[in-house]
């Protein structure tokens, strides 16, 4: 992951991964997500992840290393409407749960 190492603690990192992961594997139930890029839903579960932890667990620097990151690494924009729209849903559907 893009999280540079030793920025949050090893327990934080694993938080954040089982949370992305469970909010993919409920991407898998809804068809809507068919239409979508992989990488918009993948990217979608990990910034609700992110933002789902308070900022004394995972820093806002941090978080904003990530999506500079994935802009310059993936060529990823965390702002694209596609990827907005991921998130909007992906959250509905956890909170719905």
């Amino acid at each position: 992951m893009l999280i540079p190492s030793g920025s949050c603690s090893g327990i934080v990192k694993h938080e954040l991964l089982e949370l992305a992961r469970f909010l993919t594997e409920l991407a898998v139930c809804d068809y809507y997500f068919v239409t979508r890029k992989p990488s918009s839903i993948a990217l979608a579960a990990v910034l609700n992840a992110m933002d789902g932890m308070s900022s004394s667990r995972l820093p806002e620097d941090v978080r904003q290393r990530f999506v500079e990151s994935v802009r310059f690494v993936a060529g990823l924009d965390c702002d694209n409407a596609e990827v907005e729209e991921c998130q909007v849903r992906l959250r509905d559907m956890y909170f719905q749960g």
